[in-house]
């Protein structure tokens, strides 16, 4: 039996942590959304202790601050659902103030007791230390909605971390002697598949490719041996 999305309902939810972050949330949801910044009383936001992202914990004397999107869909619910709930975070029903109004909002809380709260959470300081490397591994996460189970992905998802971080550093570094600087484009993915996943893994991928002369190539298949 193959996996399938819960079945969801509601379209207003409310982001406090790293989906404030337009990157992030439109890779997890596959397309941009309009935002609104809402806050959320008597809530704080911390690091979840040891991790690279935040947890929301109940404090009487603090705000936590966000946006709210509105007109989300199903599909939209289901690649939230996926991304959040591999790492134990589950909806409930918020009274959150946006646009000078208190608007009913679903917001994503941490399983009782998985995560340990730490310090006081900055959006900015996650923006510059990490969010490049969160939002290109969002999107290595993302390529087994519909596939797989999101607790088995999150697995692997330290791995993934590596994997994303190499990739920024890469497109960050300057070539020093090469004839062509290579684009996204130059390389057109048709499949990918990840036929095993454990502590490591093995991906195939259909592919074609820009040749020196220009041209691109036939489709090829290619395997990787992510560790």
């Amino acid at each position: 039996m193959g996996w399938a999305p819960p079945a969801v309902t509601g379209n207003i939810y409310f982001f406090y942590g790293t989906l404030c972050h337009a990157p992030l949330l439109e890779a997890v949801l596959g397309r941009a959304v309009g935002v609104e910044p809402a806050i959320l009383d008597a809530h704080g936001v911390r690091w979840a202790e040891g991790h690279v992202f935040p947890l929301i914990v109940e404090d009487a004397g603090q705000q936590a601050a966000g946006i709210v999107v509105r007109g989300l869909g199903p599909v939209d619910v289901a690649r939230l659902d996926f991304y959040e709930g591999g790492f134990a975070y589950r909806t409930r029903d918020l009274d959150v103030i946006a646009g000078g109004a208190t608007v009913v909002a679903r917001g994503y809380f941490p399983d009782p007791g998985h995560w340990t709260p730490g310090e006081v959470w900055d959006l900015g300081d996650w923006q510059a230390r990490l969010g490049d490397t969160v939002v290109a591994t969002a999107r290595d996460f993302m390529a087994h909605f519909g596939s797989k189970p999101s607790t088995e992905v999150r697995a692997r998802y330290g791995s993934m971390l590596v994997r994303g971080a190499s990739r920024v550093r890469a497109l960050s570094a300057a070539p020093t002697a090469l004839r062509y600087r290579a684009h996204p484009e130059d390389v057109v993915v048709d499949a990918q598949r990840e036929p095993y996943a454990k502590f490591f893994s093995v991906e195939e991928t259909d592919l074609s490719y820009r040749r020196f002369d220009g041209t691109m190539s036939p489709k090829v298949t290619r395997a990787a041996f992510v560790s």
